[in-house]
């Protein structure tokens, strides 16, 4: 008889272990997911594209190695941008603003050093 009374009760703790164990694997999965989200990535294709990966949620940005060079060029003055207050984020002043960081950059650069 005690036999027939604890299988209820080893059912119930096994059910309770099965809820425990899949609870634990989600939160595996969720961490692991918000990792992989956070992931930034590069990748080379065969032809020799760069492509970053973990900026956009389907789609990676791809760009051959100059075009890579010209953004890379660019580093300061996007920089700039973004640290604008976001008042003054429009898009015609900060084009305006962009090609004035580069003048100046170019003038810098023109420049002889002492």
């Amino acid at each position: 008889m005690s036999t027939t009374l604890n299988m209820p009760h080893a059912k119930l703790s096994a059910d309770a272990e099965l809820r425990a164990e899949l609870e634990k694997l989600r939160a595996e999965n969720s961490k692991m997911k918000a990792e992989a989200a956070a992931k930034v990535v590069l990748k080379v294709s065969v032809k020799g594209a760069v492509s970053l990966y973990g900026i956009q949620k389907q789609f990676p940005i791809t760009l051959y190695r100059n075009q890579w060079v010209r953004v890379l060029d660019m580093a300061d003055a996007i920089r700039a941008f973004c640290a604008m207050p976001d008042d003054k984020f429009d898009v015609l002043q900060n084009e305006a603003y962009i090609k004035a960081i580069a003048k100046e950059k170019e003038k810098a650069a023109a420049q002889p050093t002492a």
